[in-house]
This record gives structure tokens, C-alpha cells and sequence, in this order.
């Protein structure tokens, strides 16, 4: 919630994690309109476990053109609107 409250800030991050805040803002004036938001875990499975996978990892994992197997079935849930 406070990455958020950061993004939508209009005073300059000066913060360890200013650089990035700052990029992201950056990128968001780069839309029309553009708004961040907090979504609970449970809205957002599929972001959570790619997260959570990618914490045990030190290199980089791509995935082109296919789903990842182990969120497959949450993909499918997250698409038709169950969460499991």
C-alpha cells in the first residue's frame, strides 16, 4: 500500500527505493490517464505466486508464449473470475 501511495504522491521519492518509484511515475505520466491501486493477494493469484516463485530464484526465468505449468490452473481461475 505505500509503493502505491508513493506512485500517486506528487512530491519526489527520496527513498532507498526513490529511483524506482520515480521510474515508475515516469512511465505512468507516459498514459493519458493512469491510476495505481492495491489489489489483495486473493484478487491477484497469479502475480503472488509468479512472486513467490521468482523470491527462490537468483537468474532470470522468461516464458514466451506460454503460461508457466505451475499457475496454469490459476491463470484459467483468474480469467473466468474464481480465485482458488
Amino acid at each position: 500500500m505505500r509503493v502505491i501511495n508513493k506512485l500517486m504522491a506528487e512530491e519526489e521519492d527520496l527513498s532507498n527505493a526513490g529511483n524506482l518509484i520515480e521510474e515508475g511515475k515516469e512511465l505512468m505520466r507516459g498514459f493519458s490517464s493512469c491510476t495505481a491501486f492495491h489489489i489483495r493477494r486473493e484478487g491477484n493469484c497469479v502475480a503472488h505466486d509468479l512472486a513467490k516463485f521468482g523470491s527462490g530464484y537468483v537468474t532470470t526465468n522468461v516464458w514466451m508464449d506460454e503460461c508457466p505449468s505451475f499457475i496454469e490452473n490459476i491463470v484459467s481461475f483468474d480469467v473466468i473470475g474464481i480465485f482458488p
